[in-house]
């Protein structure tokens, strides 16, 4: 009983993603006010030409006499509407489980505890990521690469992507077998490797950007051979 009071106690909202890229990404409801919309300023960023700029706001209001906090959700500048539990709605109060559609994107809003949030990690990582490298899917990937060129181009900064061909793999597979691409396939997951993939999405020289990447790299492993960079 003192568990689940608990739990109870620690749930916060969120919104959990049921379709779309962002599939069962839970997005914390933090700020007393929250915009969904498909612009780049957006607090929930929808990907959806469906979704207007700025399509839908969720307002968290608490009420010190009851000691109690409501989340209200409004619909804002879409011509779409927004649907709540298949109703269009103008405003109403959210309550757990309730089902918020915005141009083809399903979310669900709920009060999560530790347990849930921790499970939603998991499944989302199962959802996002392969198995056997641990690497982000290729669903997953294309989508972080449209976010990224999405922000670039917001900033007006270079974007660059680097691709990476390991000569003759095959023969550590037919020496040491498949076990080892799994070791293998795990290079850009090492924690030392976050350098990595950041200096490709801050460099502002192309000749700046393969330094990055040679100190970043080389700090960590050997015989790295430099591909030329090419900003998009």
């Amino acid at each position: 009983m003192k568990v689940q009071k608990r739990l109870q106690r620690d749930a916060r909202p969120a919104l959990i993603f049921l379709t779309g890229e962002l599939l069962a990404v839970p997005i914390p409801l933090e700020r007393e006010e929250v915009i969904l919309g498909r612009a780049m300023e957006a607090d929930v960023r929808i990907n959806d030409t469906g979704v207007a700029r700025r399509h839908a706001r969720i307002n968290t209001i608490f009420d010190g006499e009851k000691n109690t906090t409501v989340y209200v959700l409004t619909n804002l500048d879409s011509g779409k509407g927004t649907i709540l539990n298949n109703q269009k709605i103008t405003q109403e109060i959210l309550h757990n489980g309730d089902k918020i559609i915005v141009g083809d994107h399903i979310l669900r809003f709920e009060l999560l505890d530790e347990i849930d949030r921790e499970y939603q990690r998991r499944i989302r990582r199962l959802v996002s990521h392969d198995d056997l490298t641990g690497l982000l899917s290729s669903r997953s990937f294309f989508s972080e690469l449209r976010r990224e060129s999405a922000l670039a181009k917001q900033d007006n900064r270079p974007f660059c992507v680097l691709m990476m061909d390991v000569d003759f793999f095959k023969i550590v597979n037919d020496t040491f077998g498949l076990i080892s691409q799994d070791f293998g396939g795990r290079f850009f997951d090492h924690p030392g490797n976050f350098r990595f993939r950041q200096s490709l999405s801050n460099c502002s020289k192309r000749r700046q950007s393969v330094d990055n990447i040679a100190d970043a790299a080389e700090s960590d492993y050997e015989n790295i051979h430099l591909f030329q960079v090419i900003n998009l």
